[in-house]
């Protein structure tokens, strides 16, 4: 005869209690004899070894009848294959856990499956990266490696580390940075996603999902004040005594002690230790790139139109068009980023402005194909013919190896704002133009990866 068992599950902590959850399931006694059985067998080394943090389903109970000499730390170890349990096991019984037992008497022991493990996954690691386990070394974080309860990340000034949860989640963690896992609880059959992480110091970009109709209740804890996310993209940065948020999406709440500040898509706002946070305050908007060339090569330019408000930006450039691979970031005052060493193959680059308080604007982003310069292969001249509003313009001297030539045309010798144009092995191109000074310059091209230095500029009256 099948008897329904309340299941419950368990939370092994000195100061934790137990938590009833709210399902329930079938099992009758020799089920649960047979459980209790393969559980001990599989899991007795394992049981040995676990933290005090780990969690277990409680799928009925079995009578025991204590012997002569026992204790709860005995019957644990015998049962559980741990002493570790025996404050559960009082906790079971509403007993003591230092009562002394007497022969004869009747424990009830909860029958424990292990809960499914929940972590999550490190997506992108670069740089100095580790974590660090509860009573364990630190020790490097490398990407595909997984971040538990309580496991703290932690970032050099080089470091970049991007984690994934089960719903799609991502948090990246920047350049020294500390964060600690202190709340996951999303398996599917959870009523709701939990998922909480707890910084001192650095710098969080988050894109918090769903899966189907399971809420996400996602948490960022530090000592002076909490926001709970309501939305999906925030930004959240850290310190000893400033906690700044940017919403670009969706919207958080500011907790801190005695006040509550909601924050809607596009406003960010300042808490300082032991204040409410400030009023909310209006994201700036994204700035817009200048004419971005068809290539760029170590030691080129990309520059971008200054966005009112903005005391400086962010700049960063990434493997990826989400910028969860981030390959270096830096901040800057001036609109102008001078491309350093990256292997040929796309990237992103991705530039967002900063106001004066320290609260992010919205970010814009632009793919970068880059390439190789050849430094051998020397230097291109241009020579230029106009006739009334055409222009012709040509490569003095071309090379018979080259495949196509790269001509850009800008209304400054900088070339910070330009038009980009590919021509084929001849050199030769017909533009039509207005009025006034323009200045070109080409570069020879050689397959899809690698350019020669660019020549001098021509100016053209």
């Amino acid at each position: 005869m099948q008897q329904n068992i309340s299941t419950q599950m368990r939370y092994r902590g000195s100061r934790t209690k137990r938590n009833s959850i709210r399902n329930s399931i079938f099992r009758n006694s020799r089920c649960a004899k047979i459980l209790a059985a393969l559980f001990l067998l599989v899991s007795c080394t394992a049981l040995q070894a676990q933290s005090d943090d780990e969690f277990f389903i409680e799928i009925g109970n079995n009578t025991v009848t204590v012997e002569d000499g026992d204790t709860l730390q005995t019957i644990a170890l015998r049962e559980y294959g741990s002493p570790a349990f025996f404050r559960l096991i009082a906790e079971y019984n509403n007993i003591d856990a230092a009562s002394a037992l007497t022969a004869g008497q009747s424990i009830k022991l909860p029958v424990l499956l292990r809960r499914q493990f929940e972590f999550a996954q490190v997506a992108f690691s670069k740089g100095s990266v580790s974590v660090k386990r509860k009573n364990r070394d630190e020790k490097p974080l490398a990407s595909g490696d997984k971040v538990g309860l309580t496991d703290s990340v932690l970032t050099g000034p080089d470091g970049f580390a991007s984690l994934t949860f089960r719903t799609g989640s991502i948090v990246n963690v920047q350049p020294e940075s500390e964060v600690q896992l202190v709340r996951l609880r999303c398996l599917e059959n959870d009523s709701t996603c939990v998922l909480g992480i707890r910084t001192t110091r650095g710098e969080v970009t988050s894109n918090v999902q769903r899966v189907g109709d399971q809420p996400t209740d996602f948490r960022i804890v530090t000592p002076y004040a909490t926001a709970a996310v309501r939305g999906t993209q925030f930004d959240f940065e850290a310190d000893p005594e400033n906690l700044l948020v940017g919403v670009t999406e969706g919207s958080v709440d500011m907790l801190t002690t005695g006040a509550v500040s909601n924050l809607a898509t596009g406003f960010g706002s300042v808490t300082r230790a032991g204040e409410a946070p400030s009023a909310p305050i209006e994201l700036i908007a994204p700035p817009t790139f200048k004419g971005i060339p068809a290539r760029v090569a170590s030691g080129d330019k990309i520059s971008w139109w200054r966005s009112p408000g903005s005391d400086q930006y962010i700049v960063s450039i990434s493997s990826d068009a989400s910028a969860v691979e981030v390959l270096s970031t830096l901040r800057q005052q001036n609109q102008v980023y001078q491309l350093s060493d990256f292997d040929p193959g796309a990237y992103f680059i991705n530039v967002r402005p900063v106001d004066s308080n320290g609260v992010k604007g919205y970010p814009t982003s632009q793919k970068l194909n880059v390439v190789g310069v050849d430094n051998t292969a020397g230097e291109f001249a241009m020579a230029a013919n106009r006739d009334g509003s055409n222009l012709m313009l040509s490569v003095t001297d071309p090379a018979s190896e080259a495949t196509g030539y790269e001509v850009q045309v800008s209304e400054s010798d900088a070339f910070e704002d330009v038009v980009s144009l590919d021509i084929g092995q001849s050199g030769q191109l017909i533009l039509r133009t207005p009025d006034g000074a323009l200045f070109a310059r080409v570069r020879a091209l050689f397959g899809t990866e690698r350019v020669s230095a660019f020549g001098p500029a021509l100016q053209v009256n």
